[in-house]
């Protein structure tokens, strides 16, 4: 029993290397769903330790560093599979993996807390498996190369940006507390029913604007 929440984060690093292999063969549905499946192992990791008290150190650190292959380094190879088609400057999207790094690095410094500082990796990886999945805004052919290339450049700093942003380890379920939380996950609840996979540019809008409001409205702890 005291082994399941390693199994559980080295699954979510096994998809995260199935994830760059299928983008390396072009096949970025799969790449985004072996993303998905990681970032399920990746919820129920922390959810069964502390379920079961087999939090360790190792875990955690084996943890970011399957985190910085499955939202950090396999999101950047879908980005650079979609961007590397024409003449932009498309390895900037190595830009993801580094920001990446940066922001696991800090958050096994700071430990955890009610708030993020930066936007946090598995929330890059859910934008890219979105958009692997077909989340493709509808512009000009010519356009979408630069659309990539700025969403990689973006996710990326999102992650390192001094901005708290909500955690959603949630400490009770009282609506002075968690209201931005559950405001979020309304409206992403009908962003998705109303348009599927579309919704991901959207969600990751709804996460920044709602965690900017929650931070002016309730004191936090950085991390």
């Amino acid at each position: 029993m005291k082994q399941i929440p390693n199994a559980l984060t080295l699954s979510n690093l096994l998809m995260g290397c199935f994830s760059i292999w299928f983008s390396s063969q072009n096949q970025l549905e799969w790449a985004g769903i072996c993303i998905l499946i990681g970032a399920v192992a990746d919820f129920l990791d922390g959810f069964v330790a502390r379920l079961v008290k087999a939090s360790s150190e190792l875990g955690a650190q084996l943890d970011s560093l399957s985190d910085l292959v499955s939202f950090g380094v396999a999101p950047s190879f879908i980005a650079l599979t979609l961007a590397q088609q024409t003449e932009y400057y498309y390895f900037a999207c190595f830009i993801i993996p580094i920001c990446a790094a940066i922001r696991l690095a800090k958050f096994n410094l700071g430990g955890q807390g009610a708030v993020f500082l930066g936007m946090p990796s598995p929330a890059c990886g859910l934008f890219w498996a979105g958009t692997a999945l077909g989340a493709i805004p509808n512009f000009p052919e010519d356009l979408l190369p630069v659309y990539f290339v700025m969403m990689a450049v973006a996710t990326g700093l999102l992650m390192v940006i001094p901005l708290q942003m909500m955690s959603f380890k949630l400490k009770g379920l009282g609506w002075r507390e968690n209201r931005f939380r559950f405001i979020l996950i309304a409206l992403s609840a009908i962003s998705i029913f109303a348009l599927g996979w579309m919704s991901t540019p959207i969600i990751l809008a709804l996460y920044l604007l709602c965690s900017i409001a929650d931070q002016y409205l309730f004191k936090t702890d950085e991390i």
